[in-house]
Formats: structure tokens, C-alpha cells, sequence
């Protein structure tokens, strides 16, 4: 990867900050944002540093995910029409809340490119998400299909 786009992405890449708080943007400072002749809003480091807090904090229910986030400027996303050069992905969680159609969606999508799909599944017995393989999700959805009345 060029070396460019890497400290591009390295410098926008954040980890996400578990809390049982929200992020506060007080009223005296939204006042203090001041628009450009084109009506875009001029960059104030006070201000951007709240804004950009509120896109990196998430609920404390959500710490078992070790989340990440990538925020770029938008005049990066701008130069690469946003499509900025990014590693390739090498495995896809589908969570354990997911439509089945979605699902179908995913695995086939994932699958064609040769990415590993992950499926999540809660435990019967504990506030945990197990990782499941989906062939034995594709093995049920088959089985479906012969609709045995014996069984």
C-alpha cells in the first residue's frame, strides 16, 4: 500500500470509547460554529474535537466488540471519490439478530470474494456470543427444502 494512503488511514483509524455516557455538546459552543460564504462550517479545534468524540463513543453494553472506526476528512474521501484504497477485509461477522435474507445476501456476497464469514449465535445460557460457521446454517436452510414429514 502506497505509504501515503497508509499514514492517511493509520491517522483516521480511532478505537471506540465504551461508556454509560453520552457526549455532551454544550449549546454555547454549537453557537460558536461559524459558516463560510458557501455555507460550510469553518474548522474550530474545540469544537471538532467534541464532534469527533460523539462519532467514536458507544454504549458500555456494546465493550465486548473491541470496535475501531476510521473518520477521514472529507477533502480525503473527496480526492479518492471516496474510494479510498483499504486493505482487503478478511473476515465478516453476521450478527445473531440478522433476516434471513440478508444472511443469504452476505454469505454469497462474502463467499464470491473469498473472505471467511463468521456467524454469531447467543448462548442458551450465558450473556455471550458464540462464533459459528455458516455451513451448518446452509445445511439447515437445504434441509428445509425437502420438508420430510416424518421429521
Amino acid at each position: 500500500m502506497e505509504e501515503r494512503i497508509k499514514v492517511l488511514i493509520l491517522g483516521g483509524l480511532f478505537p471506540v470509547i465504551y461508556t454509560a455516557n453520552r457526549v455532551n455538546i454544550p449549546k454555547t459552543k454549537l453557537n460558536k460554529i461559524r459558516f463560510d460564504k458557501i455555507n460550510e462550517a469553518q474548522h474550530n479545534s474545540d469544537i471538532d474535537s467534541i464532534l469527533y468524540k460523539t462519532f467514536i463513543v458507544k454504549s458500555a453494553k456494546w465493550n465486548y466488540e473491541k470496535e475501531w472506526r476510521l473518520i477521514l476528512d472529507g477533502d480525503v474521501c473527496n480526492y479518492y471519490d471516496n474510494k479510498i484504497p483499504f486493505p482487503y477485509i478478511k473476515r465478516v461477522f453476521l450478527g445473531c439478530k440478522m433476516n434471513t435474507q440478508t444472511i443469504d445476501a452476505m454469505i454469497e456476497i462474502v463467499e464470491e470474494l473469498g473472505v471467511e464469514v463468521v456467524m454469531m449465535e447467543m448462548d442458551n445460557k450465558k450473556f455471550i456470543l458464540e462464533e459459528r460457521r455458516p455451513d451448518s446454517y446452509k445445511w439447515n436452510k437445504e434441509r428445509a427444502k425437502w420438508r420430510n414429514p416424518l421429521l
